[in-house]
């Protein structure tokens, strides 16, 4: 298989690694960064052939590639120029984009989700985005719940710990604001897509639900007693905001609830990233993944997933398509959410 891949920084590097474990061959490495060559070097070390290296955006189409991996940003706008230029060169792409995870959800986004379908649809190729919802918001529960008899609710709680971005993630969270400081930036946040709401809807498509009604709320983190956070080498004060709680409860058409919880944050010592999910139903049933590594879950994920395209429905799709070929292709772009309550 041959394999241009897009953004060469951690997922990009750990992305490319698997890739040659797989047998797979790197044509191309396509990346902005000064230090491009000396990266590859590292990564390739005595492996031949080694890729072509372009800070810009190289032509695609005399390269005959199978598949072009996207390991760089989270939302459609951002990747929609470099899709759509493999889609003219008609090339499949996987991309870590979570919000691109599920297609066609409704909002400001649908536009782009609907331009990028049309263009890999003429160019008889596809486009697949996983992020690390690929493994904990879809093929682990969907294991857990194949085993699961009448239920009635599901509760998925993810501890992502953004410590580990280093300085960084004082511009993503108000750590240490005091709560009374951060009413307009969970009054704004309903504004905005949730990441679990988009998330689980190719799981709850998969086991034939639908989603009849959705609430989202941010909530804030707050230390009560404050604790140190060693990688920021920084004490988080009592009463101060330490992370967000991204809140989605959905109900659906059996009467069952799913509740969703996922919790940027900066952590303490002996503390670490979690999953835990819990089915309340005939017979209680819950996993807990500990430490989770979204990095790891994140590159493994786009990497199968890569491999699965050769033979999958031809447009924008989603992963449960890659399962349900026949079904999944006739299913047409559409908004899926239904007005928040």
């Amino acid at each position: 298989m041959r394999v241009a891949v897009f953004g060469f920084g951690a997922m990009g590097q750990r992305a490319t690694r698997m890739l040659l474990a797989k047998g797979a061959q790197i044509v191309a490495v396509i990346d902005p960064a000064g230090d491009l060559p000396q990266r590859v070097s590292r990564v390739f070390g005595q492996a031949y052939p080694w890729p072509q290296t372009h800070a810009v955006m190289p032509e695609l189409e005399p390269m005959l590639l199978d598949v072009a991996l996207h390991t760089f940003a989270t939302q459609l706008v951002d990747i929609e120029p470099v899709a759509l230029a493999c889609a003219a060169a008609g090339v499949n792409v996987a991309s870590i984009a979570e919000d691109a995870f599920e297609p066609f959800f409704a909002d400001a986004h649908l536009p782009v989700a609907l331009r990028l379908d049309s263009a890999f649809r003429q160019a008889r190729c596809t486009l697949l985005a996983t992020g690390v919802q690929d493994t904990f918001m879809y093929q682990m529960p969907l294991a857990l719940l194949s085993a699961c008899e009448q239920v009635r609710h599901v509760r998925i709680c993810n501890i992502a710990d953004l410590s580990k971005l280093g300085p960084t993630v004082m511009q993503h969270l108000p750590i240490n604001a005091r709560p009374e400081d951060c009413r307009e930036l969970c009054d704004n946040a309903l504004n905005q897509r949730f990441c679990f709401d988009v998330a689980i809807r190719p799981l709850i498509r998969r086991l034939g639900r639908t989603v009849i009604s959705s609430h989202n709320e941010l909530r804030l983190l707050v230390s009560e007693h404050g604790f140190y956070c060693a990688p920021l080498q920084l004490p988080i004060e009592p009463g101060c905001v330490y992370g967000l709680e991204e809140f989605t409860r959905l109900r659906l058409d059996d009467g069952s609830q799913f509740e969703l919880a996922l919790r940027p944050c900066v952590l303490g010592d002996g503390q670490q990233a979690y999953q835990r999910c819990d089915v309340d139903c005939a017979s209680p049933i819950s996993f807990t993944v500990e430490p989770f590594d979204g990095a790891m879950l994140t590159c493994a994920a786009l990497v199968s997933r890569a491999l699965e395209l050769a033979d999958a429905p031809r447009g924008f799709i989603s992963v449960d398509q890659l399962e349900h070929p026949g079904a999944g292709s006739a299913r047409q772009p559409a908004p899926l959410m239904p007005a928040p309550l």
